[in-house]
């Protein structure tokens, strides 16, 4: 009735404004004035309103109105009453109002928590948190002498939008005389009770309801299948007891059970006869709630799953730090069976390898922080001792008492051989067995200090092989690393016990003599080293001679440091070596000043690539049969602008070292396919330019790809350019030397073998290489006719050439009477200052243009 007052007195004031905005339009096409207007707008818009508002409410209206018949036609008969969020009572049902002595009216005239549950504290706020979650509340209310159970749950919208509604439920418990202590008991006991009478439930207690999240009016006097389900688990459960309760007093099962709200819990069953005489009389169910149980049990299980398959060994201890338990692992690392550990301490796995107090440390340390970790060596049920990585962690109670340890320990053998392997790798050399560099300076630092302490002096001696590479480059890399150990074993046998030898890489060694007394001491040991090296090596066979150059520098009066040490000893050892080899050399200031020189040599050179402080020469080659420039040699000048003009051989050799010469060695190739294309577009250009490429350059990688480029970006004739190549260098890595050459054959470039006849190497390669022309030293060329020997060379040389049709250069031609006789030996090409020097780019071009201008002169006269 009053929802009805409210919805007539929204309909009258919808009426009332379209009337009163009707009259004010009316009005205003008498008078016309704009405000009249405005206000029928507004007028209207909230006639609009309230009658959406009115339909909205309607609409609710309808929607509680059928959710509340619903509620009251599932409820059945039980005590209850429904009510909104707010306590407002929307429906009762039952007995309830007479349960609690109020009248049905009273009872929605105020909301229950002020009508029921005033005298309870907490109570309406608690229900009525829990059923806005979804679950079930549970409480008890005194009235008068009455003591009422109270259960509130909430009630399932229709639609998803629904208001929560929530319900509350009483039901009233006396205890008027001793028949009723069953049910009192049944009522309050914190179980789920339910009594079976064949398949239907008869009875249940409150806790079965607030379980299952049902009320009793849906549970008594229902058939199983209709409050767990057909074919459910309870049903399972139920037909599994029937038989053992025959013979037992009671009958215990687990099961998951489906609540009303589609949760599911885990339940522990106990099934047992109502009169043990009478089967059947009736069952009696208990039912508990094992969710949280089987957690815990779901979580031991894991742990001892994890436990067992654990890769590392795990003890259990007591808190008197005796074995409790074990692993399998402990049992495969350590040999020992449980029987032989379990309530001994585990000092008797602790070796005698570590300190005695170790074990009253460790514990010591978990008594302050709990925890200890660190590498202990144990011992194995064999004896074998074995490192392990142990941790050991204390376990409390909540009172901080220790209860147990747990000791976890993972056999750590391979890890230890993987670092001494990597630490041997860090610091020795793996072909010699020699200490590396890494390992020499370390040890010469601690040498420096224990001398500096003692007020001693130490040697430190660089050795480098003299002919080294000469073994490398004819007998291939295998026989000169035979070489290096055989070197490395004698030089063994020159030093004491308290000196060291190393590697330093390369054909270079090292030498630590500490202490040493006197220079004149460190001298006779460079004697000796000398005298040692002199002697053959037998190599595959053969008798190799390489002989050494050694640098001395003193500690301390040669450098304060280990750097300087080294460095000052370097310095000693390339004067020995420009000393004619085969020799040793005191560290002077004068080599200072020299390797001073050096690197500043070497900081100017890096500025001169990025400066491009480096010009082109060019030496023409001639052709003995026409008199004709048929090539051009280029060489690479540096014109700094603090040292002025360098020659080539001070600064090629230290941008090898280096590898500045990459650099270096690209730009001159660029540079020079440039100029020849220049040239040839003007129609001078001869055959092809000669540049020659290191072996360092040649041996990158991105060689061939990068000669590639340049010959694209310069547009470049590929037969145009010859690369020159030194013998020794072909000789290197013959396979891959191979490869890059067939490549370049395939481009269109042709190949030369430059100084021919200087180096050691086989003659095989002539005929395996794509080489078109070999090279003559100047060397074998400057003394001919005059000298025999080299008149034999040259002409051996020439022949060996004409019969592999390979063309012969010969160098450095200055006489006529060279000329001469290498035009009869049937030499090819020749270059030399006797036809012309080397020339800059606008030297040569004005050559070039003479020399074919004089051959354009000659023809015509012809």
């Amino acid at each position: 009735m009053a929802r009805n007052g409210v919805e007539q007195h929204s309909l009258l004031s919808i009426l009332s404004l379209i009337l009163l905005a009707g009259a004010i339009l009316w009005i205003e096409l008498e008078a016309a004035p704009w405000l009249f207007k405005a206000l029928a707008s507004l007028l209207l818009a909230a006639a609009l309103l309230l009658f959406w508002r009115a339909i909205k409410r309607f609409k609710f209206s309808r929607s509680l109105d059928s959710r509340v018949a619903h509620w009251q036609a599932s409820a059945g008969q039980g005590s209850a009453v429904l009510v909104d969020v707010k306590g407002q009572v929307l429906a009762v049902n039952g007995d309830f109002a007479r349960l609690c002595g109020i009248h049905p009216d009273a009872l929605k005239q105020k909301t229950i928590d002020i009508s029921l549950l005033l005298t309870v504290p907490h109570a309406w706020a608690e229900l009525r948190q829990r059923c806005l979650i979804g679950k079930s509340w549970h409480g008890a209310l005194e009235i008068g002498k009455k003591r009422l159970d109270l259960t509130a749950y909430p009630v399932i919208g229709i639609e998803e939008s629904s208001a929560p509604l929530m319900a509350l439920e009483i039901s009233e418990f006396m205890l008027s005389s001793n028949e009723d202590l069953p049910s009192l008991v049944m009522s309050r006991v914190p179980l789920g009770i339910m009594v079976l009478h064949g398949r239907r439930v008869t009875r249940v207690n409150e806790g079965f309801c607030f379980l299952l999240a049902k009320t009793r009016t849906q549970v008594e006097n229902s058939l199983i299948s209709d409050v767990f389900g057909v074919g459910s688990s309870f049903e399972q459960a139920l037909s599994e007891a029937l038989m053992p309760l025959l013979t037992n007093a009671k009958v215990t099962s687990a099961t998951a059970l489906q609540r009303s709200d589609g949760k599911s819990i885990w339940c522990e069953l106990v099934f047992s006869c109502l009169d043990p005489n009478k089967p059947q009389a009736g069952l009696l169910v208990t039912l508990s709630d094992a969710s949280e149980s089987r957690k815990r049990e779901e979580i031991l299980r894991q742990a001892a799953v994890v436990f067992e398959a654990a890769s590392d060994a795990i003890l259990v201890l007591d808190a008197e730090k005796r074995i409790r338990m074990t692993n399998k692992a402990f049992t495969r690392i350590s040999g020992y069976e449980p029987n032989d550990v379990l309530g001994k301490p585990p000092k008797l796995l602790f070796s005698n390898k570590q300190p005695a107090e170790l074990y009253d440390h460790i514990f010591n340390q978990i008594e302050q922080e709990n925890v200890w970790q660190g590498e202990i060596w144990s011992r194995r049920r064999d004896g074998a001792i074995y490192p392990q990585w142990a941790t050991i962690s204390a376990v409390r109670n909540e009172q901080n008492e220790v209860i147990e340890y747990v000791f976890m320990a993972s056999d750590i053998t391979e890890r230890k051989r993987a670092e001494e392997r990597l630490n041997y790798q860090a610091n020795y050399d793996g072909l010699t067995q020699l200490p590396n560099r890494t390992l020499f300076v370390d040890r010469l630092g601690q040498a420096m200090a224990r001398a500096k302490r003692e007020g001693t002096t130490l040697a430190l001696l660089f050795i480098d092989l003299d002919r080294f590479k000469n073994v490398n480059d004819s007998m291939g890399h295998s026989a000169g690393d035979k070489l290096l150990i055989n070197v490395a074993n004698t030089l063994n046998g020159c030093i004491r016990e308290s000196d060291t030898i190393a590697r330093f890489g390369g054909d270079e060694f090292a030498m630590i003599l500490s202490p040493i007394y006197g220079a004149k001491n460190a001298g006779t040991v460079a004697q000796t080293v000398l005298k040692v090296l002199s002697r053959p090596f037998n190599i595959d066979g053969y008798d190799c001679i390489v002989g050494g150059s050694i640098g001395i520098s003193i500690f301390p009066g040669d450098g304060e440091t280990s750097e300087e040490l080294i460095r000052n000893a370097d310095a000693a050892m390339y004067r020995a070596k420009d000393s004619g080899r085969n020799t040793y050399e005191f560290f002077t200031a004068e080599m200072q000043q020299m390797a001073m020189a050096r690197l500043g040599l070497e900081r100017d050179l890096r500025f001169a690539i990025e400066r491009q402080e480096f010009i082109l020469h060019f030496q023409p080659q001639m052709s003995l049969a026409t008199n004709q420039v048929v090539g051009l040699e280029v060489l690479v000048r540096w014109e700094s602008g603090t040292r002025g003009l360098v020659s080539p051989a001070e600064f090629i050799g230290l941008a090898e070292e280096n590898g500045q010469i990459l650099a270096l060695g690209d730009w001159v190739l660029k540079r020079a396919c440039q100029q020849y294309v220049e040239w040839f577009n003007e129609g001078i250009a001869p055959g092809y330019i000669a540049v020659n490429v290191s072996g360092r350059q040649f041996r990158s990688a991105k060689f061939t790809s990068r000669l590639r480029e340049i010959l694209t970006e310069t547009k470049m004739p590929a037969r145009g350019l010859e690369i020159e190549l030194t013998e020794s260098f072909l000789m290197e890595d013959q396979e891959a030397v191979m490869r890059t050459l067939n490549e370049l054959r395939e481009m269109g470039v042709t190949l030369s073998v430059d100084d021919f006849g200087t180096g050691y190497s086989s003659l095989s390669y002539l005929k395996r290489f794509p080489i078109s022309t070999l090279k003559i030293d100047k060397s074998f060329v400057q003394d001919v006719p005059g000298d025999d020997e080299d008149v034999a060379i040259v002409s051996a040389i020439i022949r060996m050439a004409h019969a592999l049709k390979l063309d012969v250069v010969a160098e450095g031609v200055e006489t006529a009477e060279q000329q001469q006789f290498l035009h009869k030996q049937g030499c090819q090409i020749v270059q030399g200052f006797l036809f012309s020097r080397p020339l800059n780019a606008d030297e040569c071009g004005k050559f070039l243009r003479k020399r074919l201008e004089e051959s354009s002169s000659s023809s015509q006269i012809a």
